[in-house]
């Protein structure tokens, strides 16, 4: 296996890289909107909204867009911002309701992909079309979906035509990844839970283009037009000496109602909606224009709890990151961050970290987001990362729709202590789509966020 430096550049690179549901929309989200736009006794609400959006209050953020149309106001900025809001939790009706009748580039990209997740594919094809004959337009997840959708006609995203109720997988033991064998198209191979990437990815080498493909899960769980996007996984290949051919991302976890379950190697795939486990969590959860997932974490130091949004990389094989500007708000003093001798990377001891009713003590965690700043892709405040080596503490469900999750962990907390990196470092080796002594390219489609 290689080293904890080599896993954490590819899969921060890589990983982030492939999150397609966040990728391609406008990262300009809080300039003032022309107050003829808006009634005026909404234009506090308003700019409330977007205030809170930025600083990743998603709740008050929701409640200023209610008050704001409440007092009258209009126009396709408060829309947009509607709009976002309702993709982050999955809301895909409310998308769709907040951008009908505008045409702006940035509106007419959020109605596409909550038409397209909302399996109204014939429709989303049309606005997708729309958006590429635009020269304006630069949505690399537009150019990305658009073959799926034109092809789509008459499917039914994710049928599930198994008559078992739920089956569960044994994934093999790969550290803290969660490595998943299923059939694709009748094909047994490896793929890889990333749940900073939202559709289904296959390795470019077996598949050139984007396609619908077929699952079967446990050799009896089957599951049908899955709509699968395509990239160059070899990287992953090397990474886990595995031949790599798929990724699963957030669409399939949620539309799957399924479990991850690293302690207990397992996967669990089911036709419905699991019961609350017992002894359990339930936290919110949001998704990066229907993609990454992201989720709230909480810290504790000298009586003072702060809240951060986390995104959750199941392929970034730390603890967690934390963005440079909060490691005081997390009980940290900066000046006292040690380099680790593996990563190069100044890092710390986080005194309480809290997830839903459970506590950590003593969290190891990295400065930044990784070679590349995903900070920087977003347009609402993103604090760090959650990472593998915390996940796999947790037996994750989701639950709804996907719009929150259920915890379940069954370890002593102080588990996660023993996983601080200590091998020496090799060189990082470069994302294959980049030539030799190049960094990796700062245009990826998942780290461009919300950019286009």
């Amino acid at each position: 296996m290689p080293s904890v430096r080599t896993c954490f550049s590819l899969a921060v690179v890589l990983a982030a890289g492939l999150a397609a549901g966040i990728s391609g929309c406008a990262r300009a989200a809080s300039s003032p909107a022309k107050v003829a736009e808006r009634a005026a006794p909404g234009d506090q609400w308003f700019h409330r909204g977007e205030e809170s959006y930025a600083a990743g209050d998603f709740v008050d953020a929701d409640e200023a867009v209610k008050q704001a149309l409440a007092a009258g106001a209009r126009g396709e900025s408060l829309a947009n911002l509607r709009a976002k809001l309702a993709l982050l939790r999955l809301d895909w009706a409310d998308a769709i309701a907040a951008t009908e009748g505008y045409t702006g580039a940035d509106t007419r990209g959020y109605r596409a992909r909550a038409l397209w997740y909302a399996g109204r594919i014939e429709e989303a094809s049309a606005e997708i079309d729309g958006l590429l004959s635009d020269p304006k337009v630069r949505d690399s997840w537009v150019k990305d979906v658009a073959p799926l959708a034109r092809n789509g006609a008459g499917r039914k995203p994710y049928a599930i035509e198994s008559t078992w109720a739920a089956v569960g997988v044994d994934l093999p033991a790969m550290g803290s990844a969660f490595v998943v064998p299923v059939e694709l198209d009748g094909k047994q191979v490896l793929a890889v839970v990333a749940t900073s990437t939202s559709e289904v990815v296959l390795d470019v080498a077996t598949h050139r283009e984007p396609d619908w493909v077929n699952l079967r899960f446990g050799g009896r769980f089957e599951v049908r037009d899955v709509p699968a996007l395509v990239k160059d996984l070899s990287v992953y290949s090397r990474l886990f000496d595995q031949p790599i051919e798929m990724l699963i991302g957030t669409r399939a976890l949620r539309e799957l109602h399924a479990t991850i379950d690293r302690r207990g190697s397992q996967l669990v795939v089911r036709r419905e909606e699991a019961s609350p486990p017992p002894q359990s969590t339930v936290l919110p959860a949001r998704y990066l224009r229907g993609g990454g997932l992201i989720i709230p974490v909480g810290f504790q130091h000298n009586s003072t709890a702060t809240r951060f949004n986390a995104l959750v990389d199941s392929m970034l094989f730390v603890a967690m990151t934390i963005d440079g500007d909060r490691w005081t708000s997390v009980g940290v003093d900066k000046a006292n961050l040690a380099t680790d001798p593996a990563l190069k990377t100044p890092t710390g001891i986080i005194p309480l970290v809290t997830v839903g009713s459970f506590e950590f003590p003593r969290i190891p965690a990295i400065e930044g987001f990784g070679p590349f700043d995903v900070k920087s892709a977003v347009d609402f405040r993103l604090d760090g990362v959650f990472g593998a080596n915390l996940l796999q503490l947790f037996r994750v469900t989701f639950a709804g729709h996907g719009d929150s999750l259920w915890l379940e962990s069954d370890v002593s907390p102080f588990a996660v202590q023993a996983r601080e990196p200590t091998a020496p470092a090799p060189a990082v080796v470069p994302s294959p789509n980049q030539p030799p002594n190049q960094p990796p390219s700062q245009e990826s489609e998942a780290a461009q966020g919300e950019k286009k």
